[in-house]
């Protein structure tokens, strides 16, 4: 069923319904409450139930465009779980269980052209995987066996064709195959019952312990189960004394699904009989004598089954009771007003009848409308919405009263005659979509409109008046639209009712420039050299422009303004310029200069600050180069160290170490400046001359020369003694004072406080001397006041003291008695 919600279109399915119980037809027009259908059990069920299914837009197969349509239904106030008796919620089945209904061909394929794989007794057990299908073949596993059988032969559940209570005394024993000799499954006692899934076959009877599919089975001697009655059922109608009754017969054999045999029915001592065909399946009807006084009746009936008891059981019998009833009397209905309808009918407007008062109330009625006297397929309701088929024809309906006791009547209303329907209207107006440049395409946007299903009609117009030819969808500009204002008018066409129609807003075409000259570009193509765009005079001024500029014709990203300086990217590539015009009120033009030639590699920096070379200059020592500074940022060096002006080899690093092969020889280093684009820069240091290694370690220190464990004073002579480094030898040894060297003894007097400098030189073959310093400030002599005797002073480390070059040791007279050294 299709539906207009709001002006969308929405379509719900209603499945598996039986055919015969369908109260509408194709293309009908249904309402709110109407009987539409029966619910039904088709498909693979267990029982009638409803397949329901909401799409947005037009129903397809697939199922796309799916609504959950008890969320739909509840935002239309309908709740499907809350109006439900019980709601459970089912995992997917991973794996399904099937039986098939009678005898099937399990084939290799699904189709009835493949081959045949095996054939499946009737109720035998198959597995399956849901989904599982092709068209309406489903692929099981039945005895080991996979293949394809119909899904029109297959159910959920087994069908038992016959229930028997164990009659021996004994029991009867359910064996695993059909064989006197195959073992015995279970023994069912007396009074339980067995129910048959097959018909019997050479003597034996497939049967099952439970009615409920997947119980166990067995097989059991069908000469047992075949001495068993059949069992009889009688249904009887309502019978009244105005005519005869027919009842309907049901037999169920023990040992057959088409029982054949003699149905006898008597009542009031009158007896009527039919012969029960196998065709029949079990069932026949038999038409009783009229019974022409009221009150009950006992029907007595017997079937006689053909053939010998032992094979097909003895006769069966039942009885049920007829309630013999007078005829009723009707009367006729009191009142039955002839239905109105509106004066005014048209297409798409509900029509509802006016039915007046039927008497006696309550009477029941039913509708059908007729649309020129002949019967609307579906039309049932007291409401009917004619379509596009009614428009111009003759509209009435039939109102049917009936209520128990009364004849039934109907009433036909006058006919109205269904007028054009309205024309639908736009709910957001139609608007035109694009540039309104000349040579530029423009679109129609319908908008929205109240009715769906509308067909669209376009005249574009210009300045009001219709364009000649320009019906289309779209529309593309010309020289004539320049300064215009441009819209679209939009017919919607929809059957039965008249057209509707909108216009846009319009849109003003733009005009064009009047000058638009070709750019140029200036200035030489070089990484790093500025370009500049000369657009030209654009008319009429003033003209607004961009630039864009272009390497092989595709944007440069960001490079949006007048000029432009390539880049390390634009090396080998041409170079040009777009410059687009814009104005108000005209369309914007583009141009594009001629390309220039490939970009060239721009020039090398140049060094401002030339290189250095830092550290001492001595074999085994570490140089450094300082790169300089230079006249471009963002470089990256690298660096070749020379000897004598020649490179050396290997020596690329920024720290070169001097070898003994560079002793003597000019030491510098070349730094090349490189800058992607542009031609490498180049720089050599000055040089350095690289001297031998230098030493390391050594010591000098001065002590008493008389006693190193005594204080250094004036007027004590002192001496340097020295740690020469390894390998090394003392060359010499330099007393300095104020800078300038007043000795080069080893020993030497110390004459004041003046501060002392003492150097010493040590020399190693294929090495720069090491030089050695220390310097000290002599201390004074002390007084010999502090020391009471001469052993004190002596104790306390001081003297002797010198003059001239001979070792003295002076006293003073310190009691002034002109005795020294007591």
């Amino acid at each position: 069923m299709r539906h207009s919600v709001n002006g969308v279109t929405y379509t719900t399915v209603y499945g598996h319904v039986v055919d015969g119980d369908r109260h509408v037809r194709k293309g009908a027009t249904v309402a709110k409450g109407q009987r539409i259908a029966d619910v039904g059990s088709t498909g693979t069920a267990t029982g009638p139930h409803l397949h329901f299914e909401v799409h947005s837009g037009t129903w397809r197969q697939s199922g796309a465009k799916v609504v959950d349509p008890n969320v739909w239904m509840r935002s239309y106030g309908a709740d499907l779980v809350a109006g439900a008796a019980s709601v459970a919620a089912k995992p997917t089945a991973t794996s399904c269980t099937y039986y098939n209904v009678d005898d099937l061909n399990l084939r290799s394929g699904p189709g009835t052209s493949y081959r045949v794989l095996a054939v499946l007794p009737v109720n035998t057990r198959m597995a399956s995987k849901p989904g599982d299908a092709s068209g309406t073949w489903t692929r099981v596993t039945a005895n080991g066996v996979t293949g394809w059988v119909s899904r029109a032969y297959i159910g959920p559940s087994w069908s038992v064709q016959a229930t028997y209570t164990v009659a021996p005394a004994a029991g009867v024993s359910v064996r695993s195959a059909a064989a006197a000799s195959a073992a015995v499954v279970t023994v069912r006692k007396q009074g339980e019952k067995l129910y048959q899934l097959r018909p019997a076959s050479n003597g034996w009877t497939y049967v099952a312990l439970a009615s409920a599919a997947g119980s166990t089975t067995g097989y059991v001697a069908a000469s047992v189960l075949g001495k068993q009655a059949p069992k009889v059922a009688v249904t009887v109608p309502a019978v009244t004394t105005a005519k005869a009754a027919t009842v309907t017969v049901t037999v169920t054999s023990s040992t057959t699904s088409a029982p054949t045999g003699t149905v006898t029915a008597s009542v009031d001592g009158k007896k009527v009989s039919a012969t029960l065909a196998a065709a029949a399946k079990g069932t026949v009807a038999l038409a009783l004598p009229r019974l022409t006084t009221t009150g009950n009746r006992v029907v007595a009936v017997t079937f006689t089954p053909s053939g010998t008891a032992a094979t097909y059981g003895t006769a069966g019998t039942a009885s049920a009771t007829l309630h013999v009833t007078a005829p009723a009397v009707t009367a006729p209905l009191t009142a039955t007003p002839t239905p109105t309808l509106p004066a005014a009918v048209q297409v798409g407007a509900m029509v509802t009848v006016t039915n007046g008062a039927w008497a006696p109330a309550p009477v029941t009625l039913r509708y059908q409308w007729l649309r020129d006297g002949a019967a609307i397929s579906g039309a049932t309701a007291a409401s009917y919405t004619p379509t596009a088929a009614d428009q111009g024809r003759r509209l009435s309906v039939t109102v049917t009263g009936s209520k128990a006791g009364y004849a039934t009547a109907a009433k036909t209303s006058a006919t109205r005659t269904v007028g054009v329907g309205a024309a639908p209207t736009a709910r957001t107006a139609p608007a035109v979509m694009g540039t309104p440049a000349l040579g530029s395409t423009l679109t129609a946007d319908p908008g929205t409109w109240s009715a769906a299903g509308v067909a669209f009609t376009y005249q574009w117009l210009r300045d009001g008046a219709p364009i000649a030819g320009a019906t289309k969808g779209v529309y593309t500009l010309t020289a004539a639209d320049a300064g215009r204002k441009l819209s679209v008018k939009v017919a919607a066409a929809l059957a039965g009712h008249a057209s509707g129609t909108a216009t846009s807003a319009a849109v003003t075409g733009e005009r064009t420039l009047t000058a638009a000259p070709t750019p140029t570009v200036t200035g030489a193509p070089r990484v790093g050299d500025k370009l500049a765009a000369v657009a030209g005079a654009w008319q009429p001024a003033p003209v607004a422009l961009g630039y864009q500029w272009l390497r092989d014709g595709a944007a440069i990203r960001g490079a949006t303004a007048a000029t432009y300086t390539p880049t390390a990217a634009d090396l080998g590539r041409k170079i040009s310029v777009r410059v687009t015009g814009t104005k108000p009120g005209y369309g914007a033009l583009a141009r594009t200069s001629a390309a220039t030639k490939a970009v060239a590699t721009g020039a090398a920096s140049t060094a401002k600050a030339k290189p250095a070379v830092t550290g001492t200059p001595a074999a085994g020592s570490t140089l450094t180069a300082k790169p300089g500074t230079w006249s471009a940022s963002g470089l990256a060096f690298s660096y070749q160290w020379l000897r004598d002006g020649r490179p050396i080899a290997g020596a690329t690093r920024t720290t070169y170490k001097p070898t003994p092969a560079d002793v003597g020889r000019k030491v510098s280093v070349e730094v090349t400046a490189q800058r992607a684009g542009h031609a490498n820069g180049a720089a050599t240091s000055g040089a350095v001359t690289v001297t031998p290694p230098v030493q390391a370690g050594g010591s000098v220190k001065v002590v008493n020369l008389w006693d190193a464990r005594r204080h250094v004073t004036v007027g004590t002579k002192v001496k340097a003694v020295t740690v020469a480094p390894a390998g090394a030898r003392l060359a010499k040894v330099e007393w300095l004072v104020g800078g300038k060297v007043v000795s080069t003894s080893p020993g030497y007097l110390l004459t004041s406080r003046t501060p002392v400098t003492v150097r010493a030189t040590f020399s190693r073959t294929g090495y720069a001397p090491r030089v050695v310093t220390t310097s000290f400030t002599p201390a004074a002599a002390p007084s010999v006041a502090r020391y009471k005797t001469v052993a004190a002073f002596q104790k306390a480390g001081y003297g002797p003291y010198y003059w001239g070059s001979e070792p003295y040791t002076w006293y003073r007279d310190t009691d002034r008695d002109g005795i020294v050294g007591e």
